[in-house]
């Protein structure tokens, strides 16, 4: 099939999609690489999301074009055989096109992805040579749609919640973000590298699992307390991380509130503290 046949038809992720209520995710990647290709679907092979592939930007821009509503969120790699991953973010901007655009760059190419973002792009992935970025790429994907979701529902209020999911992914402190109700929806890779979980095991449980025994209910209890009053608490905590050693952390919570300012996220941020 040549490349115009190929276009014209509509994918079948996103014929499924209109035909199922079932919450599932299509996914536009553009990459040129197709053993990447391959390791980015095996990492989303447990997750209700239909992959979309095209190999260069062209491609990917004119089956955006013809359905733009149909795609819940844009992957693409930076360097491709002719337009750029940063061309396509600049054309889907000047054309309004409402997709959060994810931007995979390798390791170096920092500053590139820091001033992509004037070009539209909602977020962007440092790939490594060893792959690593994969292991936990499913839950900052979906942590990308939610957000951008939410700043497009509340107008731009929620500007502290996308702002910060723009340093999430690198941040070299430990990151964890949660819902009103103190469930765990995302966390960084210096979380998980610190505490020994995957992303999987952690997402969905209340922070409190890892508590240990050195502070009481009157010490969580005061700072939930500070949170409702300032939204923000800071202060030394001790964590028990997977293998069951304790330490001390230096432990910064901020609350994001909507438009309606009604709490929706939390934002902790664990840092080094003196034992």
């Amino acid at each position: 099939m040549d490349n115009n046949n190929k276009i014209n038809q509509l994918p079948k992720a996103i014929e499924s999609k209109k035909k199922s209520d079932s919450g599932s995710y299509v996914i536009l990647l553009i990459e040129d690489n197709t053993t990447d290709y391959k390791a980015f679907s095996l990492a989303f092979q447990s997750y209700p999301v239909s992959i979309v592939w095209y190999k260069t930007a062209e491609e990917g821009w004119a089956i955006v074009k013809q359905h733009p509503t149909q795609f819940d969120l844009i992957v693409t790699d930076y360097l491709l055989p002719e337009m750029t991953g940063l061309d396509l973010c600049k054309l889907l901007l000047n054309y309004q096109i409402n997709v959060p655009v994810v931007l995979l760059t390798g390791e170096g190419d920092e500053y590139i992805a820091a001033n992509a973002f004037k070009s539209g792009v909602f977020d962007y992935i440092v790939k490594d040579q060893k792959n690593e970025y994969l292991k936990n790429i499913p839950t900052y994907l979906f942590q990308a749609i939610v957000n951008y979701q939410e700043r497009q529902q509340n107008n731009n209020s929620n500007n502290n919640i996308f702002n910060a999911t723009r340093i999430f992914i690198n941040a070299p402190e430990a990151v964890c973000i949660t819902d009103k109700e103190n469930t765990i929806i995302a966390v960084n890779s210096a979380f998980i590298n610190e505490t020994g979980y995957t992303a999987e095991e952690v997402t969905g449980k209340k922070t409190s699992f890892l508590k240990s025994d050195a502070d009481d209910e009157i010490f969580y209890q005061k700072m939930w307390e500070e949170l409702g009053k300032s939204d923000k608490w800071q202060g030394k905590i001790r964590i028990r991380d997977k293998q069951g050693q304790t330490y001390n952390r230096q432990l910064t919570v901020n609350a994001v509130r909507n438009a309606e300012q009604q709490t929706i996220h939390y934002i902790g941020i664990y840092s080094s503290a003196l034992n």
